[in-house]
């Protein structure tokens, strides 16, 4: 098409052209698109055995993969629970691309969810509690353990000088 054939169309053939034009650029960018960052499917493995496809392109973050994955998760992980993907052996990591790692369509990714705990102001003040219990029970066992060091030393000493004392009558 010439730029003189332009100047004789018409608003609606213009229209229709560049339509046609914005559907070829769309199609031409999706195939520039999936030839540069293929879309692939990779098979998640839940922590309950159970495998499901998931869609991805190949240069998607791990970071990204697993918050694709959580979502899609049958039993929905506490809040605390932190996530690692397993391939072949290796835990991934999450700035790094599905790329980075060689994988192609079809390989399969395990899910391991790791159980963390989060202290709460209760359980910080439980703990603190507990410490400071713990130090009062050190405190009078050496204070126990003290007098009756005393106490054999003084029993040692009066039995050492013959001195015993005479039973209460």
């Amino acid at each position: 098409m010439t730029l003189q054939n332009l100047e004789s169309m018409n608003l609606a053939q213009l229209d229709s052209l560049i339509k046609k034009k914005e559907d070829d650029l769309l199609v031409l960018k999706q195939y520039r698109e999936q030839r540069v960052n293929p879309e692939i499917i990779v098979n998640v493995v839940q922590a309950s055995g159970r495998s499901m496809p998931i869609s991805v392109r190949i240069k998607t973050k791990v970071h990204d993969l697993a918050q694709q994955i959580r979502g899609r998760l049958e039993a929905r992980p506490p809040d605390g629970t932190s996530m690692s993907l397993i391939y072949s052996r290796t835990e991934l990591d999450w700035p790094k691309t599905l790329e980075d790692y060689g994988i192609l369509g079809g390989e399969t990714i395990s899910v391991v969810l790791h159980a963390r705990q989060v202290e709460t102001e209760d359980m910080t003040e439980a703990m603190k509690e507990r410490e400071r219990l713990q130090a009062r029970v050190d405190a009078l066992e050496q204070d126990a353990a003290c007098r009756s060091r005393v106490v054999r030393e003084m029993v040692a000493d009066f039995m050492a000088r013959g001195q015993f004392l005479a039973p209460v009558q």
